[in-house]
């Protein structure tokens, strides 16, 4: 249970810095 819930976790940071990650793209073009 501990680790599907991390598991979760890790993915959506992924997501979130994704797209932080596309968003400071834009800005810089």
């Amino acid at each position: 249970m501990i680790l599907y819930v991390f598991s979760i976790a890790l993915l959506t940071e992924k997501g979130y810095n994704l797209k932080i990650h596309k968003e400071r793209e834009k800005k810089y073009e």
